[in-house]
């Protein structure tokens, strides 16, 4: 479905997939890039024109790991490149020209692409697992980093992790989520 942000009519739309794990907007806001499952197959990007037009597969098949956001990075804004989280942790940057996926240069494992540069060039990531998490730029071409952020919650007591970022693209806003887990122990005397 989509959903319009001034009045308009919701729009849906039957693609035929077995499952959607995730849903990008194209840059040009007339395509959508889709990671799905045809009944039987395994998950494949694809592009898919706004207006019922049948998806076109952009990627063979990918082990992709499951994600609460999914598992792509939004889109390259030069609509070249996406990156895919592998199943076994690694980012996957993903020529959406039909080419052969590629370990993402500077990305290691559980570390979580989430925006890009507008000029297409440098990814926002982190690295998710621990309190504080780092955030850094990685330069796509060369896969040096540079330190973005530190992600320290303003009271870390029972944070476990960070779970997620947004950035804007020119860096100078960011947001990030966290899970925290409080607890109150409670001394109780003279119960019989």
């Amino acid at each position: 479905m989509i959903l319009p942000t001034r009045a308009g009519d919701v729009q849906r739309y039957e693609l035929g997939f077995e499952a959607i794990l995730a849903a990008r907007w194209m840059p040009d806001g007339r395509e959508v890039l889709l990671a799905a499952r045809e009944p039987g197959r395994g998950t494949r990007l694809y592009r898919s024109a706004l207006g019922g037009a049948a998806p076109k597969p952009v990627s063979g098949e990918l082990a992709v790991r499951r994600e609460l956001q999914g598992p792509l990075s939004p889109v390259a804004p030069d609509g070249a490149h996406v990156t895919v989280l592998a199943a076994d942790g690694r980012a996957l940057m993903v020529p959406l020209d039909g080419g052969a996926p590629q370990p993402a240069a500077g990305l290691g494992v559980d570390d979580f692409p989430v925006q890009w540069t507008a000029d297409s060039k440098q990814l926002y990531a982190f690295h998710r697992g621990g309190v504080p998490a780092q955030s850094f730029k990685v330069d796509v071409a060369s896969g040096a980093r540079t330190p973005f952020h530190e992600l320290r919650p303003p009271d870390a007591a029972g944070v476990v992790a960070i779970r997620n970022l947004r950035v804007t693209p020119d860096g100078r806003a960011y947001a990030f989520g966290y899970n925290q887990y409080l607890s109150t122990l409670y001394l109780v005397k003279g119960i019989r």
